[in-house]
């Protein structure tokens, strides 16, 4: 599976960072079952009916090589957002795309990589690179870290998630205590490296992002 699209880490920090408040947002938020049921609602007039005006938000966003764009954002400003875009952007309906990313929590250095959302593939924020594997029946391809794009899985290797409309992205939570690790400064840069890589496998990478696309 070619890269479908570039995945951005949020820079914001998540609302529900410790369990007292995990519990907090699993009361109040209560999304659906999977992600990529929001494939599902027809336009933003369908999705505030569902989740509420209050919990929907139409917001810049921006992505690699600073590109600047608007979409919906739902359960802004928690580990729950959602990024939407919309083929209509005037109608503001046909979801082209749902992105969900870790939040960054800037006086930690550390990802988030939590939320309630899942996705009925069995992938969900911090699920591990090798436990991608598993979920795939195969190892896969991805970029090196440490760039706009890196990270981003480009070859799934005839794997079961090969002809999936998801689109996945792998970083490191602890961002200030792996930065030095050996094994994540082998993978760094523009280039691919194998899921069954030494040091890939020792430093065991978690999903920071998930995009589910229109088929």
């Amino acid at each position: 599976m070619k890269y479908l699209s570039v995945l951005l880490l949020a820079c914001s920090i998540a609302s529900c960072g410790n369990k007292d408040k995990q519990t907090e947002v699993v009361r109040e938020l209560n999304p659906t079952d999977t992600l990529d049921k929001l494939m599902l609602i027809k336009n933003e007039a369908e999705l505030i009916e569902k989740f509420g005006q209050e919990n929907v938000t139409w917001d810049t966003v921006y992505g690699a090589e600073g590109a600047v764009s608007m979409a919906t954002l739902l359960y802004k400003g928690t580990c729950d957002q959602v990024e939407i875009t919309w083929e209509n952007l005037k109608n503001k309906s046909a979801i082209q795309k749902v992105t969900l990313n870790a939040l960054y929590d800037e006086k930690q250095e550390k990802l988030i990589a939590f939320s309630h959302w899942k996705t009925s593939y069995g992938i969900m924020l911090g699920t591990s690179l090798k436990e991608l594997e598993t979920i795939n029946e195969a190892p896969f391809i991805f970029l090196g870290f440490g760039w706009d794009y890196g990270g981003i899985v480009t070859e799934l290797n005839g794997g079961k998630l090969s002809n999936l409309p998801v689109s996945i992205q792998l970083g490191i939570s602890d961002i200030a205590k792996q930065s030095n690790n050996p094994d994540y400064e082998m993978l760094m840069g523009d280039n691919e490296f194998n899921s069954i890589d030494a040091e890939a496998q020792r430093l065991n990478p978690v999903v920071v992002s998930i995009s589910v696309l229109k088929k």
